[in-house]
């Protein structure tokens, strides 16, 4: 005979999973509103006009597959640069050079930095410039990689301060000028931009 213990134990288990049963179709249903919310909302801002975030991912992506939020994401980013946002095009082109989400391209990257740039991104400005001293998705031109250096160095661009300083440093581009090196490698550090720990190419 089983004793009054161990059937208070399985009273306690078999009310517990009916209590699972009930509240299960509410739980899935609770998970699809919030999927198909956030597809809705994906989709929603992907195709508004006046929406210059389009490439930002809202909170609804943790519910979404991941396969599903990369091309809604690409989708969105898409949108945003066949609207001109300089944002958008510079986020594209760090897509391509890094490979987030898009097959790996040096020469797009190059081609969206340089979109972003025309209309004064400044970080877009200084990875042209990194695209041009390097010779990344285009031909290596040290003027023009000066050229992008200082655009962004005078927004105040610690990163490209810095750039600006080395091409005086070394007379990449422009004439050797130690003062004028000094200069720029100060403004980048007032900035706290850490000089030591930087490798060549990596001063993005």
């Amino acid at each position: 005979m089983m004793n009054p213990k161990r059937i208070k134990q399985l009273k306690i288990a078999l009310a517990v999973v009916f209590a699972v049963w009930l509240i299960q179709p509410a739980l899935a249903h609770s998970k699809y509103d919030a999927q198909h919310e956030g597809v809705r909302a994906l989709k929603e801002t992907a195709t508004s006009r006046n929406n210059s975030s389009h490439y930002k991912i809202p909170d609804y992506y943790q519910y979404l597959p991941g396969s599903l939020t990369v091309d809604l994401e690409k989708t969105r980013l898409r949108k945003a640069v066949e609207h001109g946002y300089a944002e958008a095009q510079y986020q594209l082109g760090r897509s391509y050079a890094d490979n987030r989400g898009f097959v790996k391209g040096e020469a797009e990257a190059a081609k969206w930095f340089r979109k972003a740039a025309y209309q004064g991104h400044v970080r877009a400005q200084n990875r042209l410039g990194l695209c041009c001293q390097y010779g990344k998705g285009l031909e290596k031109n040290d003027v023009e990689a000066t050229l992008w250096h200082q655009k962004a160095a005078e927004q105040g661009h610690s990163k490209a301060q810095y750039n600006l300083g080395d091409c005086y440093a070394k007379g990449n581009g422009i004439e050797k000028d130690k003062a004028e090196a000094v200069k720029w490698y100060l403004k980048a550090a007032e900035q706290g931009y850490a000089i030591d720990t930087q490798a060549d190419g990596q001063k993005q």
